[in-house]
């Protein structure tokens, strides 16, 4: 599924998540503004971490038996 494996290829972490979410589907980068205010645009380091908000409560699921493909 191709939403699972955008989330997967991140691995579900809202920081990288958002640097990926604002550059393919924004056209803006705001990896920058991660740790600091974005030096020649508006971003403001509280406009990254605002998006990153948003993928803060996604978690992956690990197998409990994976031997017999029980979740």
């Amino acid at each position: 599924h191709g939403a699972t494996n955008f989330l997967l290829r991140y691995d579900v972490e809202p920081g990288p998540l958002a640097g990926a979410v604002s550059r393919k589907f924004l056209g803006v980068s705001l990896q920058c503004a991660e740790c600091h205010d974005h030096p020649h645009a508006a971003w403001k380091q509280q406009d990254f971490w605002g998006l990153a908000a948003h993928f803060a409560r996604l978690r992956k699921m690990t197998p409990v038996n994976a031997e017999e493909g029980e979740n």
